[in-house]
């Protein structure tokens, strides 16, 4: 996403249904889909996969700021 906003195209769109995602590890997202320069197409079709706490949950109706993700176990992408 940041290297095709970087190019200033206005014919992009990305596609992200049906990924699951993990919430706490995709904040950055849930930030992004809220701002004006969103290019996924089907943010309102993006739910969260885990932590178990926000499973089933949209993300475009989370605030990343307001989560709290400080109890979730280790992540290895995430030390």
């Amino acid at each position: 996403l940041f290297y095709w906003m970087k190019t200033n195209r206005s014919d992009i769109e990305v596609y992200l249904s049906l990924n699951p995602f993990d919430c706490c590890q995709s904040r950055w997202l849930i930030h992004y889909l809220s701002g004006p320069a969103n290019l996924v197409k089907d943010a309102m079709h993006l739910t969260c996969n885990s932590p178990k706490v926000y499973a089933g949950r949209r993300l475009i109706d989370l605030r990343a700021d307001l989560m709290n993700c400080a109890n979730e176990p280790f992540h290895p992408s995430n030390p």
